[in-house]
């Protein structure tokens, strides 16, 4: 089954339910001290940005990483004031982790990578407990960025959802209205 094919039966089949939230394994182990979001260096973004468009490609028809705007989803999730900075670093190290993988291989950053040289350095990071955790995370953002409202910094314009024939509920989230700004009572 290719990825997209899996993608679109995951989504259709729990409806996006459950994936707000990382699970905890994936974080173990990333006790570092990481960056704001704002503050990361453009290197990582680019890794991010590139592994995002291998897992989730663009095809005619259908949208990829870049049409749904992963990436700013990303961004704007690790922006959320009292993001757990665990997940900040995690995402930090998988992608230095990755590039070191492709430099290694291949001697030409991740981005720089023919797709079958991609293919390997991701197979390779996967073959760990780290790198399957890590890779599970990233799937687990492209998931969200592909179903969440736009409001939340992806699926710009819904295009996920046209793509999913999804029409979503009313109201939607004003932008002063978010889940993060809400105070609880």
């Amino acid at each position: 089954m290719k990825r997209r094919a899996f993608l679109l039966r995951g989504a259709l089949f729990t409806g996006g339910l459950g994936l707000a939230v990382l699970p905890a394994a994936w974080l173990a182990g990333c006790n570092r001290t990481a960056p704001a979001a704002a503050d990361l260096p453009d290197a990582v973004w680019r890794t991010l940005a590139a592994v995002q468009s291998h897992l989730f490609p663009s095809e005619p028809g259908a949208p990829g990483a870049a049409e749904i705007d992963a990436l700013g989803y990303v961004k704007s999730m690790l922006a959320v004031p009292g993001v757990d900075p665990a997940e900040r670093s995690a995402i930090i190290v998988g992608a230095q982790t990755v590039e070191q993988n492709a430099l290694a291989l291949a001697g030409k950053v991740f981005g720089e990578l023919a797709e079958a040289q991609r293919e390997a350095v991701l197979r390779g990071f996967e073959a760990s407990d780290a790198g399957r955790r890590w890779l599970a995370g990233m799937m687990n953002y492209l998931i969200e960025a592909l179903l969440a409202d736009p409001v939340y910094g992806g699926n710009p314009d819904g295009i996920g959802w046209r793509w999913l024939d999804h029409f979503p509920g009313f109201p939607r989230p004003p932008a002063d209205k978010r889940y993060f700004l809400l105070q609880r009572p």
